[in-house]
Parts: C-alpha cells; structure tokens; sequence
C-alpha cells in the first residue's frame, strides 16, 4: 500500500494527515472564536476542512468599520519541501459594521494530485483599492 503524507494542520499540532486509500474529511482549527484573529475593525476565525485533493476554508468574520473595505479570511498556502507558494484562498467578504461574527460562505481550493506535504497560513484582510492591508496577527500550521 502507498502512503502519502499531508502536513496541513492546526496551530500547536504537529502531526500530519496519513493518507491511505479511501479519506475521510479532516477538520483543523485556525483560530477559534476564543482565540479569534483580530485586525483594526474586524477580524475572525474558522477551520480548514481537508479532503484528500482539495480543502475547504470555514469562516465567521465581523467587520466594525463600515465604509471602509470588507474583512475576509486569507489562506496561503506553501509547499513544505521548497516553502514555494502553491495556493491562494480568500473566504467569503463581509462589511456590515457589527461587532458580532457571522459565517461566510465556504471557499475551496485545490491541491492538484493531493500528493506532498503543504503548510499553511490564515490572516484576516481588509478589501481597499490597490492595497489590502492584513492582520499582524497570523496563525501558521507547523
């Protein structure tokens, strides 16, 4: 039997996925509404569900400023044997000025041939014209 390793996981977990044959979806925490990522007038959190060759990004977002861009997840994500980006993935955009989180429409991505090992990266950002400014605060895989 042939094994393939994936890496994507939650912040403090070291273990990778082994995948074998036939995969149930796995489900890993960015940040959680406890520990949420926060950012001038917004900020959220969410999961990122893994399904073999694709994954799907979860989030609940609030936005506090309105006018000014919409807050949206960000997720890069980053071959672990070079540290090569492979994959870019934005969530669903919000921009009511309430201070509480909503869920946003869940995002999928790609891995092509679901073959490697990948890390990851999530930041919340805000939509403006020609720079959209990021969180300082960031939560990595291992």
């Amino acid at each position: 039997m042939v094994r393939m390793y994936k890496g994507i996981a939650s912040v403090g977990m070291a273990a990778g996925l082994v995948v074998t044959g036939a995969l149930s979806a796995q489900a890993w925490t960015w940040a959680s509404s406890s520990n949420p990522i926060v950012m001038s007038g917004g900020g959220g959190y969410g999961n990122i569900i893994y399904g073999g060759v694709d994954y799907k990004l979860q989030s609940w977002l609030r936005d506090t400023k309105v006018g000014d861009g919409r807050v949206y997840a960000h997720v890069r994500v980053t071959r672990k044997s070079d540290n090569s980006v492979f994959h870019y993935l934005s969530s669903g955009k919000r921009s009511d000025g309430e201070s509480s989180y909503a869920r946003m429409a869940d995002k999928t991505g790609y891995l092509d041939n679901g073959t490697g090992t990948f890390r990851y990266r999530v930041d919340t950002c805000r939509s403006v014209t020609l720079n959209d400014p990021c969180s300082e605060d960031k939560r990595y895989s291992p």
